[in-house]
């Protein structure tokens, strides 16, 4: 990894110690390599308050194909419901017998309804870089794959009707 910082870099602090992480630094640039996924914190100028800090997740695996048979690739943007489970809808006219996925490419998507109810069975894949910013209904969900995307859920509903009477 290989952090640009605006400042000149005098001194290094990357903690916790016991982690033995060792760097470079010259002029406005730190580099430093990983053996594996690790949580740490990088003072730079002995910014204590004003460090970076670095989650290394591990490498995914099992991720579904944006390609693959059964898997609808949605863009950011602003969805509505109807016109996600259509794509859903055309992807299970192809009969592959697959599990239907909605891949949430890269980007922002925000769910346009109050809620977006995800048909049972159906798996939901955040792909990294992705965020999903709304509210999902899950009655009798079976399937789920979480990517590295991050979720900015408001509520999951499940198990029981949301606006009955």
């Amino acid at each position: 990894m290989r952090p640009r910082i605006t400042s000149e870099i005098e001194n290094v602090n990357i903690s916790p110690a016991s982690r033995s992480v060792e760097c470079s630094h010259d002029g406005h640039k730190i580099s430093f390599r990983l053996n594996g996924p690790q949580k740490l914190s990088v003072e730079i100028n002995g910014g204590r308050f004003r460090n970076l800090h670095l989650f290394a997740n591990p490498m995914e695996a099992g991720a579904p194909q944006p390609d693959g048979a059964g898997v609808h690739l949605v863009q950011p943007g602003i969805h509505r419901s109807p016109d996600l489970l259509a794509l859903l809808k055309r992807t299970e006219d192809q009969g592959t017998g697959l599990p239907q996925t909605l891949y949430f490419s890269p980007g922002t998507h925000y769910i346009e309804e109050t809620v977006f109810a995800v048909p049972s069975g159906t798996v939901i894949y955040l792909a990294g870089g992705a965020a999903f910013i709304g509210s999902l209904s899950a009655n009798g969900w079976r399937m789920l794959k979480f990517g590295a995307g991050v979720w900015c859920i408001w509520r999951i509903f499940t198990g029981f009707p949301l606006f009955a009477g």
